[in-house]
Parts: C-alpha cells; sequence; structure tokens
C-alpha cells in the first residue's frame, strides 16, 4: 500500500475516530477524494457517492492492517456528524439517489482516461456506488479476461524457460 501525504494540506473529515482518525477522507477535487487509515496508507480513491455509499454502510472498509468497519455499525460519538458531513461535502443532503447519475459515470470515465482502463477497474475502485447489473457484468469479465491472458502469457514464459534449461529450443 502506498502512504498519503498531505502535502498540499487538502482539507480533511475523520470517518472514524477513536481518540484519534482511524480513517480519514482528504479532498482531491471537486467530488474526488482519498481514504487514510491512521498509518496514513491509501486504502481507496472514491468521489462524493462513494463516501456517502461507505458512511452509509453500503460498503465496509479495511485498514492496512486488516481491521475491518462498516461505519453505521460503529459507536455514534466515532462518526461525523450527518452536518459535518454534509458540510465537508459541500451538499445539502447525504441521500444517495436509487439511479446511477451521470456524476458517476464521469468518475469512470475520466479515470478509465486518465490512471488507465486496467487501472480504473482493477486498482482504484470495484465501482460498488454503482448498482448497474450489466456495468458489472461487464467489468468482472474484463477482469476475469485480464487474469486469464496474463496467466497464459506466464505460463508462455515459464514453459519458453523450462525448454531453454532443458536445451531443447533452438537458437
Amino acid at each position: 500500500m502506498a502512504k498519503y501525504e498531505n502535502k498540499d494540506r487538502k482539507p480533511y473529515l475523520g470517518l472514524l475516530n477513536f481518540e484519534g482518525d482511524v480513517l480519514r477522507a482528504y479532498k482531491l477535487g471537486v467530488s474526488d477524494y482519498v481514504i487514510v487509515d491512521d498509518y496514513h496508507e491509501i486504502i481507496e480513491f472514491t468521489n462524493t457517492k462513494g463516501v456517502i455509499f461507505i458512511m452509509n454502510g453500503g460498503k465496509p472498509i479495511t485498514t492496512s492492517y486488516g481491521r475491518t468497519y462498516t461505519i453505521p455499525n460503529e459507536h455514534e460519538n466515532a462518526r461525523p456528524s450527518d452536518e459535518q458531513l454534509r458540510q465537508f461535502l459541500g451538499l445539502s443532503s447525504l441521500e444517495l439517489e436509487e439511479e446511477d447519475d451521470l456524476e458517476l459515470w464521469e468518475s469512470v470515465q475520466y479515470r478509465m482516461d486518465e490512471e488507465g482502463f486496467d487501472y480504473c477497474f482493477e486498482s482504484y475502485s470495484h465501482w460498488d456506488e454503482i448498482k448497474d447489473k450489466e456495468f458489472h457484468r461487464l467489468r468482472l469479465g474484463f477482469l476475469q479476461s485480464m487474469e486469464d491472458l496474463r496467466n497464459y502469457i506466464d505460463k508462455k514464459v515459464e514453459d519458453g524457460r523450462q525448454k531453454e534449461w532443458e536445451g531443447e529450443l533452438d537458437e
């Protein structure tokens, strides 16, 4: 895991605090956030809806040392108030719409274009806040195909090295 250094003094909000922030969200842009644990290890990059999804218990979050939290299940005094969360996110309401909206799709598109297609789906996010079943079917199929191709290439290299080692490969 990578450490997050807040060199630019980005605004942040403690998402879970037990005598110190166990989880903290830093605001990277208008609707982009990074969530870090108490060791400043990057746990997840997300957007506004992703933060709300996590805070509403839609997704448990695991620290770099393996402790998993479902935020609404933790003591209410350990969580920010709804008002603090709304102010930090710049929203008038914390209600998630049932339908996926343009902001989410634009976020996916931006990550694909700027971070790379494979990184977007393999490392950046699982995009749990998107409820579109076809999207997830295609995303999981892509990840499986990528893994299959990687395994196939690894096997070819391994077989080639084995033949070379055994002296069977013509030079």
